[in-house]
């Protein structure tokens, strides 16, 4: 078997982290040489260089994104000292009679709300088993008079 004349493994990582984008450049500008053994030997490493540089690419992004997103983060604690200087200024607005509306107010106050994941609205929390007699049991019976007999 003859002896190969250039590592070809050595030849492709030169390849990657040259600036060369295609790599019979690459071969014609380093080795001065590209004939069609280095054409079948070096077949689809400019596409691998291409998906590597994306590859890069996105995941700098997803950095990048992240670090945004992490300074636009809001702090709970930051979001409770909102909440609190809110009702305060609510208050003060509706003692002293401002020119901002309640509803304003009370957008605002939601707004803070929401960011702490607290509910914004109270509802009626109606009993559906209202016409139910529940009947006890024997010894349920027997525990409320001793329970019973010990309050009086």
């Amino acid at each position: 078997m003859p002896k190969q004349k250039r590592d070809w493994n050595k030849v492709k990582l030169e390849f990657i982290q040259s600036d060369f984008d295609e790599v019979k450049q690459f071969m014609q500008d380093k080795y001065n040489i590209y004939n069609w053994e280095i054409a079948k030997n070096t077949k689809g490493r400019t596409k691998d260089k291409v998906e590597r540089k994306k590859k890069i690419l996105e995941k700098a992004l997803e950095k990048s994104a992240e670090k945004q997103a992490d300074s636009l983060e809001l702090t709970i604690e930051f979001l409770k000292k909102a909440k609190k200087n809110a009702l305060i200024k609510i208050a003060k607005q509706i003692t002293t009679n401002d020119l901002m509306s309640v509803k304003d107010l009370v957008r605002w106050l939601w707004t803070i709300k929401t960011e702490l994941w607290e509910p914004t609205k109270i509802t009626k929390n109606e009993n559906m088993n209202k016409e139910e007699n529940v009947s006890l049991t024997d010894e349920e019976l027997e525990a409320l008079k001793i329970i019973l007999k010990k309050n009086k």
